[in-house]
């Protein structure tokens, strides 16, 4: 709660800073001609011939100026004075503080969204994997490209190797807490990036007579190239501590 000195101390700021805009108030309608609180005309004669050789079309502004940019009075709620340019710096300070907020907010989120996407990729992919090692055939044959099915070990083995790389990939953008070092967690990344790659050059590059070769070419393909440009991505996200 706020102490009685203290209260007074800013309404005497309130009464201080109302004055000198009643102050500016008066010289303004001196200016403009008016006699307002004018006991002695000789008073605003003198005002006004004082003021008028250099206050020109300017005049108005350059009487009044003054008294708004330098208020002795301290402001209450920053503690220096109450001046135009104070108020001008603090708030070109909070717009540029929040232009920085909102910039490091978005390197931030692109890396972490790019990161999601490649793990939720990765994980429905582990499913198919899983399915086909748990003795599943749908789809085994076009994804192997022979007409043969692969054996569930070797299925089972790769759902292995996608979940851990979907675990890596939500590890370096920091979801997920692993006990690794920071250069690994980013060398792993990397991998991943040169791996799909590979995978994906691999399925453009199909022969004429290749089985199922449409699929490898328009869809396998371009997805691997898809989550390696993804775990590119998500690798320029900030190193979890």
């Amino acid at each position: 709660m706020t102490s009685t000195p203290h209260k007074q101390a800013i309404t005497a700021a309130h009464a201080g800073c109302a004055a000198a805009a009643g102050y500016a108030a008066v010289k303004t309608a001196w200016g403009l001609g008016s006699t307002v609180g004018v006991r002695d005309t000789a008073v605003l004669e003198d005002f006004m011939q004082a003021d008028s050789p250099a206050r020109g079309d300017a005049g108005l502004g350059a009487a009044t100026a003054p008294v708004f940019e330098s208020c002795p009075i301290p402001c209450p709620f920053s503690g220096g004075p109450m001046t135009t340019t104070t108020h001008s710096a603090s708030t070109n300070a909070g717009s540029t503080d929040m232009t920085d907020g909102s910039t490091r907010v978005a390197r931030r989120s692109i890396p972490t969204a790019a990161g999601y996407a490649g793990a939720a990729i990765l994980l429905l992919v582990f499913g198919v994997h899983a399915y086909w090692g748990a003795g599943g055939t749908w789809g085994a044959a076009t994804a192997y490209g022979s007409p043969e099915f692969p054996p569930q070990a070797a299925s089972a083995f790769v759902a292995v190797l996608i979940a851990c790389a979907a675990l890596l990939l939500l590890a370096r953008i920091g979801v997920l807490a692993v006990p690794l070092p920071r250069w690994m967690l980013r060398v792993g990344t990397w991998m991943l990036v040169v791996v799909f790659a590979l995978a994906g050059v691999n399925n453009l590059i199909q022969a004429p007579d290749a089985y199922a070769r449409d699929w490898h070419i328009y869809f396998f393909g371009p997805l691997m190239l898809a989550l390696a440009a993804l775990c590119a991505i998500a690798e320029r996200s900030t190193p979890p501590r």
